[in-house]
């Protein structure tokens, strides 16, 4: 009998990849900006980035938003915009 954890190795966890994505896109902006984002407030569809945040901070983000793809990219994640 196989244990609960070779079964899940086998098997793909839905979300879980996208669930990884967002927490670390938070981190990174998180880190540019010097202001809390929770991966709650991060949206990652078709390779474009959603915040939902203040729009003092969302202003933030846009302005640096080529160093917040370049420091994606550096991670493995690929971002062709941000809103």
């Amino acid at each position: 009998m196989r244990s609960l954890g070779e079964l899940l190795k086998s098997h793909r966890i839905p979300g879980v990849r996208l669930a990884e994505v967002r927490s670390t896109c938070a981190k990174v902006a998180e880190g540019l900006t010097s202001c809390a984002i929770t991966a709650k407030q991060v949206q990652y569809k078709n390779q474009t980035l959603f915040f939902r945040v203040p729009s003092v901070v969302k202003t933030e983000l846009l302005l640096r938003e080529e160093d917040l793809k370049a420091a994606l990219q550096a991670l493995g994640i690929k971002v062709v915009g941000v809103k």
